[in-house]
């Protein structure tokens, strides 16, 4: 899975090199090189080359998109399967972070690695039985 970019750092109606454009999102001027392959618009009338603060983040957004997997209803995304996953029978459990949110983790039905994502408490109970549910945003645990 790609590397999500900050695009807060760029500003759209600025011009950067590939030198200021690469240290703005943090990465090597030789990664930032091979993005016009991948789709990235380069202003090459002169030297140095330039690049639109617009092209940028539009490239960065596009490219994030891109990297998305969609997951259905009760699904978790497998890091090992690399693809939408359900939880195995009775591996779920929910750890609150705050009164109001937490993660969920469990285990793939398929190859058994690791599951997670965070969610709200009051949805947690979807995925959990009816005894394992998490308590109530109100009570303190």
């Amino acid at each position: 899975m790609a590397r999500r970019f900050p695009t807060r750092g760029i500003s759209k109606d600025r011009v950067y090199t590939i030198k200021m454009a690469a240290r703005t999102i943090g990465v090597s001027e030789q990664t930032f090189r091979q993005w016009p392959k991948d789709g990235l618009r380069l202003i090459l009338d002169k030297r140095p080359y330039l690049v639109r603060g617009a092209d940028l983040i539009d490239f960065l957004k596009k490219r994030e998109k891109a990297n998305k997997v969609p997951t259905g209803k009760g699904q978790f995304y497998c890091m090992t399967c690399k693809a939408p996953r359900d939880l195995s029978e009775g591996s779920v459990a929910y750890k609150a972070t705050t009164a109001m949110t937490g993660r969920l983790s469990g285990l793939c039905a398929v190859c058994g690695g690791k599951l997670g994502q965070f969610c709200n408490a009051a949805k947690s109970s979807d995925f959990m039985a009816g005894d394992a549910a998490p308590p109530s945003a109100g009570s303190q645990a």
